[in-house]
């Protein structure tokens, strides 16, 4: 009984501080980020702040890929694109959408989807427009199905965190081919989670002509912005 009993009161304490540190460490370091001036992108230690209030912290980008998201948002010129919502929507409308700058962030998951769409009302996140837009099949491959006719005539910044890779056909390939039309020269695509011989990062270089830099964190987690011609 009494080993029970221990293993038991630490996965309570845990827990019980995971809640209190998104209760209020989550909301203070957003007021903070809010606070900058436009222009200021938030450091490191806010953007930790800021992740490890984020109760789904195992599916959010690593730091170093927030600190690229954030330095794009605070001095990109045109529209967002985002492909998969979570931590970066938030981030996103904090340093972009405060500059008048519009987010589309599309979404798959209808319960993931309310949820997001309930926390940028409850923390006032200004610029985001979060499209439930289901995946469907374009033959060889999956991809959301977004709602094209809405949507600005050309992004500037992509951030691309989604659809799932392990469970989608085709994984992220059918970003360009699907938004083809939206996505011009200088376009600059934030992509996670991939690497130099990532299959879709060849597809697409194979198919248009960019200039990918690749980064790794100390975790060896990469990432890559590529800049399309």
């Amino acid at each position: 009984m009494t080993g029970h009993l221990t293993r038991f009161i630490p996965f309570r304490i845990r827990n019980a501080t995971l809640s209190t540190i998104h209760k209020y460490s989550f909301p203070r370091a957003l007021r903070r980020i809010a606070s900058l001036a436009p222009t200021q992108i938030p450091n490191r230690d806010l953007l930790e702040s800021v992740r490890a209030g984020w109760e789904n912290e195992s599916w959010c980008g690593r730091t170093d890929y927030l600190e690229e998201v954030v330095k794009w948002a605070a001095v990109t010129p045109g529209p967002i694109l985002e492909c998969g919502s979570g931590i970066t929507t938030i981030l996103l409308g904090l340093v972009a959408g405060r500059r008048g700058i519009p987010i589309w962030s599309l979404e798959h998951d209808v319960n993931w989807h309310e949820r997001m769409t309930s926390l940028l009302h409850k923390h006032r996140i200004p610029g985001v427009e979060i499209c439930l837009a289901p995946l469907r099949s374009y033959g060889n491959y999956s991809w959301y199905d977004p709602p094209l006719d809405r949507m600005p005539a050309s992004f500037r910044l992509v951030v691309c965190d989604g659809p799932p890779q392990v469970s989608t056909p085709g994984e992220r390939y059918g970003l360009l081919p699907v938004m083809r039309d939206h996505l011009g020269s200088n376009t600059t695509i934030l992509l996670d989670d991939t690497g130099a011989e990532d299959s879709v990062l060849l597809r697409w270089l194979a198919e248009r002509s960019a200039t990918p830099k690749f980064f790794k964190d100390e975790a060896s987690h990469s990432f890559a912005s590529i800049v399309l011609d």
